[in-house]
């Protein structure tokens, strides 16, 4: 049976160069195991089993990369609040040195790690809705504007929330 998350989060990040909830709108929310997730977490989860060492972004993306791993290394390389673009360059320099660093620090780092099954849970916007078949063929439910889904593990949840934003409608 599908448990009921609660939406702890809402969409978009503040001074964030990406929306961090995949695609807003329409989506308000992604959850796994009532973890919010979005464009770093639906990649850091695909790499379940390895140490999470480093996430390289913004304030937003660094975030939401200590949601999945409170010990990642977080390589700030952009930060639109204060307007701080360093050229590419610049930028080479503090990638390679915080890489080298973040890896000197290896042990200490979370191997990423969810438990299975895996349920997700998705909000839209108030501007879209579901419009689902009347069949599926994974377990999952929908209402107006959430969608649940249960899988055995992380790859085949992903692989079904591209499936279910198909069934994404404006009003």
């Amino acid at each position: 049976m599908l448990k009921q998350y609660v939406m702890v989060q809402g969409f978009g990040e503040l001074e964030a160069y990406f929306p961090h909830t995949i695609q807003t709108p329409p989506i308000k929310a992604l959850l796994v195991n009532g973890i919010h997730i979005a464009e770093i977490g639906q990649a850091a989860l695909s790499f379940c089993g390895t140490k999470y060492i480093a996430n390289i972004g913004c304030n937003a993306s660094h975030k939401e990369a200590r949601e999945i791993s409170k010990n990642v290394t977080c390589i700030t390389v952009k930060n639109k609040a204060t307007r701080w673009e360093p050229l590419p360059q610049e930028t080479y320099g503090i990638i390679k040195n915080s890489v080298i660093e973040a890896i000197k620090s290896i042990d200490q780092k979370d191997i990423i790690s969810i438990s299975e099954p895996c349920y997700f849970s998705m909000e839209l916007t108030e501007e879209y809705y579901f419009e689902p078949t009347e069949i599926f063929p994974w377990k999952g439910n929908f209402t107006e504007t959430l969608a649940t889904w249960e899988s055995p593990n992380i790859e085949i949840g992903l692989e079904l929330f591209n499936y279910v934003r198909s069934f994404i409608k404006r009003k």
